[in-house]
């Protein structure tokens, strides 16, 4: 279900979203190679980044992710402070506004996606701090919150990485990154 889900179904939404804006205002970057490597390398780094952070989802917090307006099936029964989740607390998320919402928007040669990637961050950040956070919040309390004030939502901050991991770490009573 969530293959179909993210892999699917919400990139045909995107392609939608991007057609019905398109029909609404034609806005479009010209097709260059450099436009063609931006899509791709967006795309890439997109999908590798929503991969790493399943298999850190999956193997570490030993469940899914996947909640849709509160409810989760399968919830981690760990919380994941390690791969991907040192640098953003979403980083699923993060991997597909890159992957679709920009990648695909590029591949397309609209400029609505300069518009909606921000929007799609947007919409996200609040969706999951209404949904997610609360949950996470109620099932892993205070480590959750040391977790929150350390590591930003979305985009990662690779240069803050061993200052995150050290505060994360140092405030969890642990000399590593914690499940």
């Amino acid at each position: 279900m969530t293959f179909i889900l993210f892999f699917l179904v919400l990139p045909s939404l995107v392609v939608l979203a991007y057609m019905g804006c398109d029909l609404f205002i034609d806005l479009r970057i010209i097709p260059t190679p450099w436009s063609y490597l931006t899509a791709a390398a967006a795309f890439i780094f997109g999908w590798w980044w929503m991969i790493w952070s399943n298999l850190h989802i999956f193997g570490r917090g030993q469940g899914t992710s996947l909640e849709v307006a509160g409810r989760v099936n399968n919830p981690t029964r760990h919380l994941v402070l390690t791969g991907p989740h040192v640098y953003s607390r979403n980083p699923m998320a993060f991997g597909f506004v890159v992957a679709y919402v920009l990648g695909l928007g590029l591949l397309l040669h609209t400029v609505w996606c300069l518009v909606l990637t921000p929007l799609s961050f947007l919409f996200l950040r609040l969706y999951l701090a209404y949904w997610e956070e609360k949950g996470l919040v109620r099932r892993f309390g205070e480590e959750y919150l040391d977790y929150r004030s350390s590591v930003p939502a979305f985009v990662p901050r690779p240069w803050r990485r061993l200052a995150a991991e050290e505060s994360v770490t140092s405030r969890l009573g642990g000399g590593g990154a914690r499940q």
